[in-house]
């Protein structure tokens, strides 16, 4: 019997493994841009292709203490 046709079985497992991939990438693009927890406003980075360290774009306002 020649395995000509591809199985259902292959197709659920290949749904699921594009479905996994899927999510994985919108979960590593979009945690990124999640609030933080911290308080007060998070510096925001930008890295650079010549430097290993992100430069930081604008520094958070300090809160006033009374």
């Amino acid at each position: 019997m020649p395995t000509t046709k591809t199985p259902p079985l292959w197709w659920a497992i290949i749904a699921v493994l594009t479905l996994v991939l899927a999510v994985l990438t919108a979960v590593v693009w979009l945690r990124p841009t999640q609030p933080t927890v911290t308080p007060g406003p998070s510096p925001t980075y930008i890295w650079s292709t010549t430097t290993p360290t992100p430069i930081q774009l604008n520094t958070p306002t300090p809160t006033p203490t009374p």
